[in-house]
């Protein structure tokens, strides 16, 4: 996994951003804050994780989205990612399921099928479409393809031997009714009364200006 300073100013409290797949930082460079710094993980290629990043701080609050919540919840049930408040949005801890996240057939045939080409109409899925694409094309990731390409593929494979669903740390899961990524109803089964909906595409924060939004919910 990477680690990308967004905010550091020595603040007592951490947002820690777990991106979803493909994903870099640049999707929540634009959100302000007054009271936390920033780090942005991304990168699943690795599971390794470089806890030191939450040194010092009085507060650790985890944000994931999509295939992040995955990752940042099988370092918690490992015992190396310790937080104080965790937010999922757009995600769940059974990501490729036909009840509970993407179907399996949906989420092989894109890793088949995955070119340049496809990787930008997946893209415009994420966004909930072209014209959502191009209003939130600042926050597209500026990553290698083949670097997530292979990412994808080791994402399905930790998928497959790294199960578990324990959701005690988790305060809230965040849900978007017009996400194209994740079935509403699936996400809606995993996280049961933990789930509240919210407006927007599988990429809900191109409207978000500042964290308290999400973290406050």
């Amino acid at each position: 996994m990477e680690a990308k300073w967004v905010v550091k100013n020595n603040r007592r409290s951490l947002i820690l951003f777990f991106c979803g797949w493909g994903f870099d930082e640049r999707c929540i460079k634009h959100i302000s804050n007054q009271s936390h710094d920033v780090v942005a993980i991304y990168d699943y290629r690795s599971l390794d994780f470089d806890a030191s990043v939450t040194n010092g701080y009085d507060e650790v609050v985890l944000v994931a989205w999509s295939f992040g919540v995955w990752a940042a919840g099988w370092l918690m049930e490992q015992g190396l990612l310790k937080a104080n408040s965790a937010y999922a949005i757009n995600g769940t801890l059974n990501p490729v399921s036909d009840s509970e996240g993407i179907p399996p057939a949906i989420f092989e045939g894109t890793v088949g099928n995955l070119t340049e080409a496809t990787m930008k109409k997946f893209m415009m899925r994420i966004c909930g479409g072209a014209r959502g694409y191009a209003e939130l094309s600042e926050l597209m990731p500026q990553r290698c393809f083949e670097e997530q390409k292979e990412e994808l593929i080791l994402l399905g494979e930790y998928f497959q031997k790294r199960p578990f669903s324990n959701q005690d740390i988790w305060s809230l899961a965040l849900i978007s009714a017009d996400d194209l990524i994740f079935p509403f109803q699936n996400m809606k089964n995993h996280w049961g009364d933990k789930a509240t909906t919210i407006a927007g595409a599988h990429l809900c924060f191109g409207k978000v200006e500042s964290w308290e939004e999400i973290i406050s919910e």
